[in-house]
C-alpha cells in the first residue's frame, strides 16, 4: 500500500468501509445504501468496480 496513489488508497478504503457495511447490515444492499447515505443506485455502481 505505500506505494499506491491517493486514488488507489481512497478506493481500497471506500472497498472496506462498503463491505464492512454490507456485513453488519446481513448483506442487505437497500440498508446498506441507507446506512452509507447514498442511494442503492450509487452503491451498485461502487460495489460494480
Amino acid at each position: 500500500m505505500l506505494g499506491d496513489s491517493l486514488h488507489q488508497q481512497c478506493d481500497h478504503a471506500e472497498r472496506n468501509v462498503i463491505h464492512r457495511t454490507l456485513v453488519n447490515s446481513g448483506f442487505n444492499r437497500t440498508r446498506t445504501a441507507d446506512a452509507l447515505g447514498i442511494s442503492h443506485v450509487t452503491l451498485y455502481k461502487k460495489m460494480k468496480k
